[in-house]
């Protein structure tokens, strides 16, 4: 009898044939490996940053709202130093724009904004994921709008929970 995928047939009722392990050799070899790719093409530096988020994003009742646009990619050149940024994501029906702008101490100051307006609650999530003092809880007004301060430099992420509908969480970012 034809199998298709080792279904039915004379496969039927058999268990799995077991995983090879690996021999020293193999060990050696992947060692060898790693050392090179560690040497020759080392991970960016920002990931660091972003790893812990993306091992540890567990926030499955939020829709995850994708970055598609960035004050920093249009302008079309690097500045060094603190710069204002404006981002917008979007998870349909909602989008979330906001802008973050330094203070002259480090910090941001984050206005922003959610179409379709509505009364809410944004959570600004701030550096590796997790619950830490510094997340802010700030309120949406009826129109959409929202202010959070202050807000570090590095990783962050917004979460928005709307009176109606489901909660929307946007990639993380590094201001």
């Amino acid at each position: 009898m034809t199998t298709f995928g080792g279904l039915g047939g004379a496969d039927a009722g058999r268990p799995p044939d077991p995983e090879p392990q690996p021999s020293p050799a193999d060990d050696a070899l992947l060692a060898e490996l790693r050392a090179a790719a560690s040497r020759w093409d080392p991970p960016p530096a920002l990931l660091g940053d972003f790893l812990p988020a993306l091992v540890t994003w567990r926030d499955p009742d939020a829709e995850l709202a994708a970055l598609v646009a960035d004050s920093r990619e249009l302008a079309g050149a690097v500045r060094g130093g603190q710069q204002e940024v404006l981002l917008r994501f979007e998870a349909p029906p909602f989008a979330i724009t906001f802008e973050a702008s330094p203070d002259g101490s480090g910090q941001y100051r984050v206005i922003g904004h959610i179409e379709p307006g509505g009364p809410g609650v944004v959570q600004v999530l701030q550096g590796e994921p997790g619950p830490k003092e510094r997340d802010l809880l700030v309120p949406c007004d009826q129109w959409g709008r929202f202010e959070a301060y202050p807000v570090a430099p590095g990783p962050v992420s917004l979460r928005l929970t709307p009176e109606a509908g489901q909660p929307v969480r946007t990639a993380w970012v590094v201001l």
